[in-house]
């Protein structure tokens, strides 16, 4: 999201080989992106979590951050473990609305 560049470290390369240099496995979870992404940049897994209120909408060409949308805020759940970690990402207002499924097997 080119309008949330201007937050990003001014001087990544220390940083960066850092955790190159860690001995264990190493994932970047960050956030103040305020849009849940995730990919690889510089060798590097990561992964950003939206925010808990208003959200960063999906516009990659603005160069600003004057936009905001009404989008559910959220909160993410990490499982970490010996063979790696995965990443949940929960929406409140999908969570709070949401109706359990039963199984008409299981009574």
């Amino acid at each position: 999201v080119p309008g949330m560049d201007g937050s990003a470290l001014q001087n990544p390369e220390p940083f960066r080989q850092m955790l190159r240099d860690y001995p264990g496995p190493v994932h970047v979870l960050c956030g103040h992106v305020h849009r849940t992404i995730s990919g690889c940049a510089a060798g590097l897994p990561f992964t950003i979590l939206k925010s808990t209120c208003h959200q960063q909408p999906m516009m990659l060409g603005a160069a600003d951050t004057d936009h905001s949308v009404d989008e559910p805020g959220a909160y993410g759940i990490v499982l970490a473990g010996p063979d790696g970690i995965i990443v949940h990402s929960e929406d409140f207002a999908i969570a709070a609305a949401a109706t359990p499924l039963r199984d008409p097997f299981s009574g």
